[in-house]
């Protein structure tokens, strides 16, 4: 009588195959997701960072001036290391920060909360921080910069930058006229720092997305899709 061997088969079903195809995708849109969130943690406290150590050294440099007028040429921020080196973007001759916007500085005028005393011109600076999308205008406005830098006054987000909307003292406003989208100051009675999360969040999103045309007809109806942060240190 002839002996019949029944073989069993290893091999894998189309079945077990798109499942095992359908783990690693889940695995692998994971690992992006978590690369992502690494990478703009990584760029939020490396332009802490970087503000933290720009101020400081822009505070001992014009201390003894009295006032930060000059603070915006270029060679005095490259000859006095204002801004370190590594910001520095050779292709496009200009400083930059983690998020591959501009990183600028400006002095501006000052109010201090005396009665007595006037608006000082140039007694103060603003730190300018380009390109951010509404993520990282988040995670940054909702910052406590209060505790980051004693010298700071108060931020500003804008669709684009116009250091001539910055108020020389720091009154609280949101979407208000002239492209601002949101003012808060230390201290603030109506936006204290740090910023709500909600408020932080409709201000940003409402900046990404503006339009030059809801101020000018003529304007493209196109929306900016980019925050220009001011931050404003005496």
């Amino acid at each position: 009588m002839r002996n019949f061997e029944i073989k069993n088969e290893s091999g894998r079903s189309m079945i077990e195959m798109l499942g095992v195809l359908a783990i690693i995708g889940v695995l692998s849109v994971g690992g992006i997701a978590g690369y992502s969130k690494a990478m703009m943690k990584y760029r939020i406290n490396k332009t802490i960072e970087q503000i933290t150590l720009v101020t400081g050294n822009v505070r001992a440099f014009f201390g003894p001036q009295g006032n930060y007028k000059g603070v915006d040429v270029l060679n005095v921020k490259k000859k006095a290391k204002l801004i370190p080196d590594e910001m520095w973007d050779s292709s496009s001759n200009k400083f930059v920060n983690p998020f591959g916007g501009d990183f600028n500085l400006q002095d501006v005028a000052y109010k201090s909360g005396n009665a007595d005393e006037g608006t000082q011109d140039s007694k103060a600076f603003a730190v300018e921080i380009k390109g951010l999308d509404i993520e990282s205008c988040i995670e940054l406005v909702t910052q406590d910069w209060s505790n980051i830098s004693q010298s700071f006054i108060g931020l500003s987000i804008f669709p684009s930058y116009d250091y001539s909307l910055i108020n020389p003292g720091c009154n609280e406003t949101r979407n208000g006229g002239g492209g601002i989208y949101l003012r808060a100051c230390v201290n603030g009675a109506t936006i204290g720092i740090p910023v709500p999360l909600d408020v932080a969040a409709d201000a940003c999103s409402q900046t990404y997305n503006f339009s030059p045309h809801t101020v000018d007809p003529g304007a493209p109806d196109e929306p900016f899709k980019r925050i220009v942060m001011l931050l404003k240190f005496y």
